[in-house]
């Protein structure tokens, strides 16, 4: 199984969110080494300025790609905009229903390259679109048409109804879990490729 860490970058800065705030607590390049000399060899990183403002870290990002193997979710929105994300080296671009315009973006952006994960964003009950499905079931039947066959299921939230996700995309997709999801619970189950987990969880650990 995959333990792949999450590392969000605000302002050229590894942040974590606190109270609703952002706080930065290092600079990329030494938290993934350090990550790295812990066992970690792959990465899964959220560039938030792309998130938030549409405007990816650009050097940023093309020099972490230089030394580390990484997934990026840059907020990507157009077929565009996930072309820049594997030309600067991404290993995996990671779509969010949360950003992208529709599904025949989604659809255009697989034909360009198969090199790209879907990332299920939900939140308290409600799933995070934009202009997609607005349900799981209707989502894995368009992502199996497409051919798009990595799902990643972000919780954001609380009571996500976890094992029925992975009822349903376990069979035919290649699942893994991220956001807030029970570490303990899900390590280990054969039924997922593995966990992608917040770098503020795995802080407390590096520091023991």
């Amino acid at each position: 199984m995959q333990l792949i860490p999450a590392i969000s970058i605000r302002k050229k800065r590894v942040v974590i969110t606190e109270e609703g705030e952002y706080l930065p607590v290092g600079e990329p390049i030494e938290v993934l080494r350090a990550l790295e000399k812990e066992g970690y060899e792959l990465f899964y990183i959220m560039d938030m300025d792309g998130v938030e403002k549409n405007r990816m870290q650009i050097p940023v990002i093309e020099r972490i790609a230089a030394e580390f193997r990484i997934w990026l979710d840059g907020g990507f929105r157009t077929v565009g905009d996930v072309e820049d994300a594997l030309v600067l080296g991404a290993e995996m671009a990671v779509i969010s229903s949360k950003n992208i315009r529709s599904m025949e973006d989604v659809r255009r952006a697989h034909e360009l390259s198969d090199n790209l994960i879907f990332s299920a964003d939900y939140f308290e009950g409600i799933l995070k679109w934009g202009n997609v499905p607005d349900n799981l079931e209707d989502m894995a039947e368009e992502l199996g048409e497409i051919g798009l066959k990595r799902v990643i299921f972000t919780v954001l939230g609380k009571d996500a109804p976890v094992d029925n996700v992975i009822e349903l995309f376990s069979k035919d997709f290649q699942l893994w879990l991220g956001g807030n999801i029970d570490i303990e619970r899900y390590e280990g189950d054969e039924r997922i490729e593995g966990l992608i987990i917040p770098y503020s969880r795995l802080m407390g650990k590096m520091e023991k």
